[in-house]
């Protein structure tokens, strides 16, 4: 596979995980339509949409088979941001899970 397309799923992947988290701050208000009205639900959207759509134009040149297993590198970010923005707890297992996954892209890519 083309190194440029590694490129582009690793960065779709963290506009992915960047809108969950956008997501997950603007669903933390109290009140439905706070959150309605938060601009990171907005923000998380459009980051998911550009997400989606890179995703799309990938699978124009790269087998399905390896674009959506690798898509699972977005669960590598989450753990990253929730600990730094969120300071949410790693522990042992997810870490091990994080291994996995990073294991099992470089097969696939390889």
């Amino acid at each position: 596979m083309n190194s440029k397309f590694i490129i582009i799923i690793v960065l779709f992947t963290m506009l992915g995980s960047y809108g969950s988290y956008c997501f997950k701050k603007a669903a933390s208000q109290p009140i439905l339509l706070k959150i309605i009205a938060s601009p990171l639900l907005y923000i998380g959207g459009i980051f998911y949409l550009v997400s989606m759509v890179v995703n799309i134009y990938t699978l124009k040149y790269v087998p399905y088979n390896i674009v959506f297993p690798l898509t699972s590198i977005t669960y590598i970010w989450s753990l990253i941001l929730s600990k730094i923005y969120l300071h949410e707890k790693i522990t042992t297992k997810k870490v091990i899970g994080i291994v996995l996954l990073c294991i099992g892209a470089v097969f696939i890519v390889i």
